[in-house]
């Protein structure tokens, strides 16, 4: 006999001189040798699906589609690190070592996180009037236009390196509004909006064009100091 079996049942058995044997789960081939079951025509007992499995596949809760894309746009790359290291490569010989290079390092760095003069200032360690006066001295823009141009860097530099990025992907990624105050941010700056300046030679051409103006500017000189009359 095979199944389920109360504990009278047991030892009425036991009793009777039979044994008796406990299944966690009925044996494969005892099932089909004592209930006739062919193991073609039947699932192995192990193998029927569970109510769980065989339920309908749960739909995806209101917003969960939306929050996935969500977590993919903000996981887009934006190689902060490889820019960086190549704005900074092509920058630091043209511009002076102390808080002047800190901070187009730093700009290089924060491209994305709209950075403000005052916030640079006090991460280099100085005073924003002094690092205003300092660049000044030197015939460089103020801090927030190298904040403003390496920003702008980046976004020529990843047009570049991923080409199918729309502007409006980029311009979300660098944390500008929108993708038509980026590209008019670029043809302001560099001449023609991001399409157009790709064309042209892209992050090249961007990156030359802010060489010349470092390397065009003009120190102010210290002004003279007259004799003191005796």
């Amino acid at each position: 006999m095979i199944g389920p079996l109360t504990d009278n049942d047991i030892a009425d058995f036991v009793r009777a001189g039979h044994a008796v044997r406990p299944f966690l789960e009925i044996d494969e081939s005892l099932a089909a040798l004592v209930l006739g079951s062919a193991r073609e025509n039947r699932l192995p007992l192990r193998e029927i699906p569970s109510a769980d499995s065989m339920g309908p596949a749960k739909e995806p809760r209101a917003g969960e589609s939306g929050k996935a894309a969500s977590v993919v746009q903000e996981q887009v790359s934006t190689h902060d690190s490889a820019f960086a290291t190549d704005v900074c490569a092509q920058l630091d010989s043209l511009v002076p070592s102390g808080p002047i290079r800190e901070l187009f390092r730093l700009s290089a760095r924060k491209t994305r996180k709209r950075l403000t003069a005052l916030q640079a200032a006090e991460a280099i360690g100085i005073e924003r009037e002094k690092l205003t006066s300092l660049l000044r001295d030197a015939g460089f823009p103020p801090p927030q236009e190298v904040i403003r141009q390496h920003r702008l860097l980046h976004a020529s530099w990843l047009f570049g390196r991923t080409p199918r990025r729309t502007v409006d992907e980029v311009a979300k990624a660098l944390g500008f509004a929108s993708g038509p105050v980026l590209s008019n941010a670029m043809r302001a700056s560099m001449g023609a909006p991001p399409k157009e300046l790709e064309k042209r030679g892209g992050f090249r051409l961007a990156i030359a064009q802010f060489k010349r103006v470092l390397q065009g500017a003009k120190p102010n000189e210290a002004p003279e100091q007259r004799p003191i009359a005796p």
